[in-house]
């Protein structure tokens, strides 16, 4: 709880004052941020002291805390005081993109993700979000054309490969999508991710064929053991032809990265790159 009251005064003081030279976050209480701006005013000094380029900077800084403790809505805020300081400042379009989507701001999110796309048009990670997050708004040949970019720029980004056989599934391109799917993770897992993605389309006939084909080259597969019991169980039955939804399988199976686990097509931080 003292920890949520720190980011809201600091939340505060970025509404009232020039803010946000104060402090970095953590669940355990204030901790000051590394930029020379945020020290100086944790020494007394005031707002007045510091220019637009470093006052940005704290509040970047403080932001990227937020974000880190879940903090979303303060997030926004602070990174858009941010901007007041410092309108051209890159670097911050990008992460305030994908926390506009987040909370479902599409219009503000696709702002962003186009000004972050004109700031850094030779950055992968720009593409890939951008790309994900037409996908996710039905936007296929746009969301295709930004992630074919990003591979073009990074052709061995295993995210922006999945997000792309994603977008192609979606648009009925199983074949092409199943082989970018093999090309991230190899086949079975392949076959096992393209058996979720058919699933949640309704075609549980050809989700189950996957699921087959996907045991018989790797019986080990934890995700394809997941879809089949799934697949067998009597919703599905139910349902007959009728598209499943994600939390249908109550989070036991989505599609996959090569390490095994749920793939993380958004980088929410820097460090995750």
């Amino acid at each position: 709880m003292f920890a949520r009251l720190v980011g809201l005064f600091c939340a505060a003081m970025v509404a009232v004052g020039s803010g946000c030279q104060y402090l970095g976050l953590t669940q355990q209480g204030p901790q000051a941020v590394s930029s020379g701006a945020a020290l100086q005013a944790s020494r007394g000094g005031g707002a007045e002291d510091l220019t637009a380029g470093e006052s940005a900077a704290a509040c970047v800084a403080t932001a990227q805390e937020m974000v880190k403790n879940g903090w979303d809505g303060e997030a926004i805020t602070v990174y858009e005081r941010a901007l007041s300081f410092e309108p051209d400042r890159k670097g911050v379009s990008l992460p305030l993109a994908r926390l506009y989507a987040r909370v479902g701001d599409v219009d503000r999110a696709r702002e962003l993700f186009q000004k972050a796309v004109v700031e850094s048009p030779g950055d992968s990670n720009v593409r890939n979000d951008f790309g994900y997050f037409l996908y996710e708004l039905g936007e296929l040949p746009a969301a295709e054309s930004q992630l074919r970019r990003a591979l073009e720029l990074s052709p061995g980004e295993k995210r922006s490969r999945t997000n792309l056989a994603l977008t192609l599934a979606a648009a009925d391109r199983y074949d092409e999508s199943l082989k970018l799917f093999e090309e991230a993770v190899g086949p079975a897992a392949a076959r096992s991710n393209l058996a979720v993605v058919l699933a949640q389309a309704g075609e549980l006939s050809k989700s189950r064929e996957m699921v087959a084909s996907s045991q018989a080259i790797d019986p080990s597969i934890v995700q394809a053991k997941m879809a089949k019991k799934w697949l067998d169980g009597s919703r599905a039955t139910k349902n007959g032809g009728q598209a499943v939804q994600s939390t249908d399988f109550h989070g036991e199976v989505s599609v996959e990265d090569v390490s095994g686990k749920s793939v993380v097509r958004m980088v929410s931080d820097p460090g995750e790159r």
